[in-house]
């Protein structure tokens, strides 16, 4: 999803869950993951209309019949991007 915010800010967020099975895990039991991501970005132009910072957010989480496979992540962002 993108949206336009008052004082020329931009707004990205979005949700993506998926699944995995391994069926040829070894060893036993099968291993089935679950992985579920979240999103947000804020942009904005600075001093030149073509120059932009971008900060971003990220958390990803990840379940599995397999204990080693799981965890939660997050992750921090500052872009900067020239586009001419």
């Amino acid at each position: 999803v993108n949206v336009s915010l008052p004082w020329q800010l931009g707004l990205a967020a979005g949700v993506t869950y998926s699944t995995e099975d391994y069926v040829q895990f070894i060893p036993e039991p099968v291993r089935a993951d679950g992985s579920l991501s979240v999103f947000a970005s804020i942009t904005r132009p600075l001093w030149d209309p073509n120059l932009f910072v971008e900060f971003s957010y990220n958390y990803s989480t990840a379940d599995s019949t397999v204990e080693f496979s799981e965890y939660d992540r997050q992750t921090f962002g500052v872009a900067f991007s020239y586009y001419v």
